[in-house]
């Protein structure tokens, strides 16, 4: 059914800021502490952690993912068919009763090491503190230590050493490439934590089209929580004619969670307007985009493009994605019939920052004053 722009654009181009993921709260008139499912878990894995036959399920796991950086949901480490599950009951089987009740009563939650330079650094033979962090508007974190004492630290406080972070799960994408890790460690040194996918409208829904090699698509079966892997796919390669790419990308100061060194979940949601009436909806999402960046990618946008003949055009929603609460970068793209664009969005947040020539790719420094933002900036391609 088409969609008439003045009426439904806004409401289909934002995203779902739905927040399932709720910060725990204590009663009213109680002083009770109500722990959340991730601080739950968080306190049976510092435990688990100790013993190193769970530590190598660990690593066997999280090498074994398919996702960018790596992320695997709690499922996994309770799964009766997996070594995870083995080693938890023999260090405690009420830890594997606990963690599997969590998991049967909680919305996903995912288990990860994040930064690539952690994840190549550890090894199943060193301990790990744990980290719980409960979602969007948590300005702290609850850390486990060797001594099984937990602390709250500021989310800023964290550095880009090994650490176990159990937080909600945010959409995962696949890897663009799987590379084998050397020995015990969980990510190979050359491998690309980028994932490139898109979701096209069908007649059921929104699907996910992975833009992956070939020789790998037998391994993209989801093996975990359905929500959580995006409903999984595959799909060949773009049309050559009537395609609409996203050619160049900068991004400034874009921070996932508070923590500079995790990468960002990025969706470009693509609406085909002919005469003021939607009849195309598509939606590329990248992921591992680090906090600064200046990119090229050439990857489609959307199989169709402006026309000045058809009177047609592409609006365009840049969103940095996350479980419990996305980010927006208004204003809405406007698409036209112009070969080149390079519309600027922003997001006030954060610290006023501006660190690359405004010659790059043409982009100017926008806005052109003091006020606090992080920015995006956008160079498409038509065929």
């Amino acid at each position: 059914m088409a969609i008439a722009v003045s009426g439904c654009t806004a409401d289909l181009l934002q995203p779902n800021t739905a927040d399932k993921f709720s910060e725990p709260v204590s009663p009213v008139g109680s002083a009770a502490v109500v722990e959340s499912p991730y601080e739950l878990a968080g306190k049976i894995l510092a435990k688990a952690v100790l013993d190193i036959g769970f530590r190598r399920a660990l690593r066997d796991e999280l090498q074994a993912s398919p996702f960018s950086e790596h992320k695997i949901v709690l499922q996994r480490l309770v799964d009766p068919s997996k070594p995870a599950a083995s080693a938890l009951r023999a260090i405690d089987a009420g830890s594997l009763a606990a963690l599997t009740d969590i998991v049967n009563s909680s919305g996903p939650i995912e288990v990860s090491i994040p930064g690539d330079e952690a994840r190549r650094a550890w090894r199943p033979t060193e301990t790990l503190d744990v980290v719980a962090y409960n979602g969007r508007n948590s300005q702290s974190v609850t850390r486990w230590s060797g001594s099984l004492l937990a602390s709250t630290v500021p989310v800023q406080s964290l550095k880009p050493t090994p650490l176990l972070l159990v937080a909600p799960a945010e959409p995962m994408a696949r890897r663009r490439q799987t590379v084998s890790a050397a020995g015990e460690a969980i990510q190979a040194a050359g491998e690309s934590q980028v994932g490139i996918s898109r979701l096209v409208q069908t007649p059921f829904g929104l699907r996910e089209v992975f833009a992956i090699p070939a020789n790998v698509a037998s391994i993209l079966t989801c093996e975990d929580d359905p929500a959580a892997c995006e409903g999984g796919g595959g799909g060949g390669p773009p049309p050559a004619t009537d395609t609409t790419f996203l050619l160049h990308l900068v991004v400034l100061d874009v921070v996932d969670n508070g923590m500079p060194w995790q990468t960002n979940e990025f969706e470009w949601r693509a609406l085909y307007v002919v005469n003021g009436v939607s009849t195309d909806y598509s939606v590329l999402r990248i992921t591992g985009i680090p906090k600064d960046l200046v990119a090229f990618y050439n990857e489609v946008l959307i199989t169709r493009k402006p026309s000045s003949t058809a009177n047609a055009q592409i609006l365009v929603n840049v969103v940095e994605t996350d479980a419990f609460g996305d980010d927006t970068f208004p204003p809405t793209i406007t698409l036209n019939n112009s070969q080149n664009v390079f519309p600027p969005t922003e997001y006030r947040r954060g610290a006023d920052k501006c660190w690359y020539a405004q010659t790059t790719f043409g982009f100017p420094c926008y806005p052109a004053n003091n006020n606090p933002y992080r920015e995006t900036n956008h160079q498409f391609r038509y065929n």
